[in-house]
């Protein structure tokens, strides 16, 4: 019961891996995938500022965030314990603020963030339902901006991340408990909502996630609760979030699914209270061995760019992944 990938996920990480690399121990089969997600109005009208992904805040003042990530990558087992993942991502992180309402066309300030890289994965099966994992990433960057801010000085920037995984089941598959840690030395620019100017460089190294995962009717209904965590070190900031989901296959070849999110965000110290909501489906052709997996999610967040603001998300995700494509083990 290979559950865990992006059919419960919001948005995927753009410094950590499709899935726990604990889960590479267990497959029983090689997978192929490719995974996309961006807010909805980026995809549909080529304009990442609309009404339902900009924000007013300081009276006068708009900040709009726009992210794509793109995963792709190959997993397989080898031997009787071990597996191994690849997985190629790309990002692009968008940011604009400026005075007055939103217009895209006559933005104040934008500053894009865009990034290749590549993490590679392994996996060991310590016992027939334990395993752990381990991963390494790494990004080549380039950032630019535009408007009155000033250049910068040294805009290539490489990323490095690595994370920890650990996953228990029971034999009969029916529970699975995932947990992974991660580290980044990503850092993003905080401006001042006064002045729309940079106030500092920080970083939200820490990423933690839980998952629970509970089979029902012959692993026809699937319950599935993760819990997920972003620390910082060097400021007051803790952003932590629960998605309980439930998944449903009516027939071989369809499921759904709906999930709801609760958010707790400690920015400085001001707490504020999230919510979101997840709506998903999965279209399998079995003779091929590929799901299609669809989700469309409404989110509160804190600001990556904006101290103590909660920021509106509207994403869509798609992923693509076959599986038995070329090597398979008992």
């Amino acid at each position: 019961m290979i559950v865990n990938t992006t059919k419960f996920k919001v948005m995927t990480e753009p410094y950590y891996s499709y899935q726990n690399p604990a889960y590479l121990g267990i497959m029983r089969t090689d997978m192929m995938y490719f995974s996309a997600s961006s807010p909805v109005y980026g995809i549909v009208t080529q304009n990442p500022i609309e009404d339902i992904n900009f924000v007013s805040f300081s009276d006068t003042k708009s900040l709009a965030e726009f992210d794509v990530r793109l995963h792709a990558g190959y997993a397989f087992p080898f031997g009787e314990s071990f597996g191994m993942r690849v997985d190629v991502v790309e990002y692009n992180k968008m940011d604009r603020y400026w005075e007055g309402n939103y217009d895209y066309k006559s933005f104040g300030d934008s500053k894009n963030r865009w990034g290749i890289g590549s993490i590679i994965d392994f996996g060991y099966k310590l016992k027939d339902n334990i395993s752990i994992g381990v991963g390494i990433g790494l990004f080549a960057g380039s950032t630019g901006n535009s408007g009155p801010i000033e250049p910068i000085e040294n805009p290539e920037k490489a990323v490095f991340s690595a994370n920890l995984g650990f996953l228990y089941r029971t034999l009969n598959e029916s529970f699975i408990y995932d947990t992974r840690i991660g580290y980044s030395n990503e850092t993003y620019d905080v401006i001042d909502d006064e002045t729309l100017t940079v106030e500092k460089e920080t970083s939200v190294p820490i990423f933690w996630e839980n998952t629970f995962t509970f089979a029902y009717n012959e692993r026809r209904t699937f319950f599935n609760l993760k819990q997920l965590n972003d620390i910082c070190v060097d400021r007051v900031y803790y952003y932590g979030r629960v998605l309980p989901a439930l998944e449903h296959f009516f027939v071989d070849w369809f499921s759904a699914r709906l999930g709801i999110e609760g958010s707790f965000a400690l920015l400085n110290d001001s707490p504020k209270l999230g919510y979101g909501f997840l709506a998903g489906a999965t279209f399998r052709i079995v003779k091929w061995h590929c799901d299609i997996d669809f989700n469309l999610t409404y989110r509160k967040r804190p600001s990556r760019v904006v101290e103590e603001l909660l920021y509106p998300d509207f994403i869509v995700l798609l992923s693509l992944s076959w599986n038995d494509v070329f090597i398979s083990r008992e």
